[in-house]
């Protein structure tokens, strides 16, 4: 559930339907009121739940490229490591050691 702080629109909107409830305005512009209400908070939870998607993505960009500069520093780790030496006491097969 997104939880965003009521914007302006929608207090405003409420405010003006109470006003009109407290004056007894005629039913059609209760009504109009009521619309109002609804349309505000529905941009609103339009436009916050926008701002929790654009969020998202640009967390997803910043985990992207923090993956991105571990696999870079993994290679350059690697290609920076030093070979491992050949064992001394291997012989090779072709040859052979023959002493007089």
């Amino acid at each position: 559930m997104l939880v965003y702080p009521v914007p302006h629109a929608v207090t405003q909107a409420r405010v003006q339907l109470v006003a009109d409830q407290t004056e007894k305005a005629p039913s059609h512009i209760i009504q109009a009121d009521v619309i109002n209400v609804f349309a505000a908070k529905n941009i609103a939870e339009r436009q916050a739940l926008a701002e929790f998607r654009e969020g998202q993505a640009k967390e997803a960009e910043v985990q992207e490229r923090v993956h991105e500069e571990h696999v870079r520093q993994d290679q350059a780790q690697l290609s920076h490591a030093e070979p491992k030496p050949a064992p001394q006491n291997q012989v090779q097969r072709d040859h052979v050691d023959v002493k007089a």
